[in-house]
This record gives structure tokens, C-alpha cells and sequence, in this order.
């Protein structure tokens, strides 16, 4: 069985690339979808080099409206 994984995240430049290679390397796991909550630290480019697909939002929202 394949999934994708989806990890809402705001400012988590220090976690997120463990993070991305951790569910990256789960078994079954497709893509990694990290979206970037109005992150203000390079959030984003550390999910991507990591390996995770990005979606940026403009502004900061909540948890819910991310995913």
C-alpha cells in the first residue's frame, strides 16, 4: 500500500529536515508534503533539500487551515 504523508509546520527550521527524512524513509510512503504556514525561518528550503514537496501559504493561520 503507497500513502503520502502531509506535515503542517511554522517555523520549525530547526526539525523539519528530520522530520521529512523520517517519513520519507517509512515504508508505503509516497510523497511528503510539508506546508509552510507563514514561516518566518527557512522552514521551507530545509523541507525541500530534504526531499519534501512545499506548499507555502502568504500568512501564518492555524493548524486546521493548513492541512
Amino acid at each position: 500500500m503507497h500513502f503520502d504523508v502531509i506535515v503542517p509546520a511554522r517555523n520549525e527550521a530547526r526539525t523539519i529536515a528530520a522530520v521529512v527524512r523520517s517519513a520519507c524513509a517509512a515504508p508505503g510512503v509516497g510523497d511528503v508534503v510539508v506546508v509552510d504556514d507563514g514561516s518566518t525561518d527557512d522552514t521551507a528550503a530545509r523541507a525541500r533539500a530534504a526531499g519534501a514537496r512545499v506548499i507555502a501559504t502568504s500568512s501564518a493561520g492555524d493548524k486546521g487551515r493548513a492541512l
